[in-house]
């Protein structure tokens, strides 16, 4: 615990007129700040928010703060969550504003008058459920033990679901109002803000990732699962290592696939920005998935499945592609899903290796930009944000039609 928390109230509600009209003069120089701006930038007016650290300042000069205009929070300490939470709650509850993920049934709250409560410093694992009733964003996690710890905790509290809706609702309502038929034109320009050729992109990125990561992945499973336990001293070694690098890769971050996927295929290779650059750079971000994915969908075939098929005469390579993969087919598909969602919403290794063109893509060796980098050049440029929004929507479209097309076909062949 820090010092300044053992002589420090930081749950005191009463602060002097003096410090309140400090504070609102502060806020109001900012806020005047970030319109100039935004203004200057052309920018739409509130498109730009302002998240206030409260750190170590107790619950009255928050209060303060929001009475002048801020209508974001974050605590850098778990600490100080809890410290303020419950003061912080009844005061805004009385001026009609919901805190964070509290439960304000009880209030009368304004439509649109939530503040949003953020973490912005790091979080330990024995203070998850004491800041998960109150945050809504938890900005920075530092190992993938503690995501996970979060993520258990979060569909426990039955959070997760209400995010995902959240988000989707966002999306829309941001989005929507923004579409035009322009933008469905064959060619792009910056008046149109076309995604057609993206989207077009996007399917011929999918599919040939597919193509290429699909195959290996699932016999590459078939081996580790069917053939390498019977295998000599020199081929357990081998698994070995197939599966610490299969485990590695899925741990690196995705701009560092970039970087090698330029370095090999478009500099040692001489693709230059192209699509089969970018094809081949995904495929080996989604190997791991699809590998580790097919590889537990094998092993939850009974054993009995073979057993069988051994009994009656047929052929071990018979017995996988007539018994074991039909079998595992559901477990498959769901590992392409997973694969597909992670394609359509890459950025940062494509834009190294299939480059930012916006027309269509031609040739395996011409660049091009998928539906996720059209949106976040969009973004970067900043006087296209609605078109952003618009693109998101159907980008959000998009996977949701996929996922439902890949299950309808998981469903039919699990039929046959």
């Amino acid at each position: 615990m820090t010092a300044y928390m053992d002589h420090k109230n930081l749950a005191n509600e009463v602060i002097d007129g003096v410090r309140a009209v400090q504070i609102a003069d502060g806020v109001h120089r900012v806020l005047d700040r970030i319109a100039s701006a935004e203004q200057h930038a052309g920018r739409d007016a509130g498109s730009v928010r302002l998240l206030a650290a409260t750190k170590t300042r107790d619950v009255g000069e928050i209060m303060a703060a929001i009475d002048a205009g801020v209508r974001m929070i974050g605590e850098n300490r778990p600490q100080e969550v809890m410290a303020k939470a419950e003061g912080l709650m009844a005061r805004c509850g009385e001026r009609g504003f919901a805190l964070g993920v509290a439960d304000d049934a009880g209030a009368s709250t304004i439509a649109g008058e939530h503040i949003p409560f953020h973490l912005i410093g790091q979080l330990q694992s024995n203070k998850i459920g004491k800041v998960l009733p109150v945050v809504n964003t938890i900005e920075s996690v530092d190992s993938l033990d503690l995501a996970e710890k979060i993520s258990r905790r979060a569909v426990a509290r039955g959070i997760t679901v209400g995010v995902l809706l959240s988000l989707i609702v966002y999306i829309v309502v941001m989005g929507v109002p923004n579409l035009r038929p322009s933008m469905f034109a064959w060619k792009y320009t910056t008046d149109n803000c076309s995604m057609m050729p993206s989207i077009i992109n996007t399917l011929i990125m999918t599919a040939l990732t597919l193509l290429i990561a699909v195959p290996i992945g699932v016999f590459s499973a078939i081996y580790l699962v069917e053939y390498s336990n019977r295998g000599s001293k020199f081929q357990m070694t081998l698994v070995k290592i197939i599966r610490m690098t299969t485990e590695t890769l899925q741990g690196i971050p995705s701009i560092v696939f970039g970087l090698f996927g330029f370095l090999a295929f478009a500099v040692a290779c001489r693709f230059s920005y192209s699509l089969l650059g970018g094809a081949i750079t995904m495929a080996l971000m989604v190997l791991p998935l699809i590998m580790r994915t097919t590889e537990e969908a094998l092993l939850s075939v009974p054993d009995s499945f073979r057993e069988g098929s051994f009994g009656l005469g047929a052929g071990r390579l018979r017995t996988i592609f007539r018994i074991i993969l039909p079998s595992a087919v559901p477990g498959i598909l769901a590992g392409v899903i997973l694969a597909i969602g992670r394609i359509v919403g890459e950025t940062a290794a494509l834009m190294y290796t299939a480059g930012t063109s916006t027309d269509v893509c031609t040739g395996f060796l011409k660049p091009c930009r998928t539906l996720a980098v059209h949106m976040y050049q969009l973004l970067c440029e900043g006087k296209y944000m609605g078109a952003a929004y618009a693109t998101a929507v159907v980008l959000l479209v998009m996977v949701i039609l996929i996922n439902a097309l890949s299950g309808y076909a998981a469903k039919k062949l699990t039929k046959k």
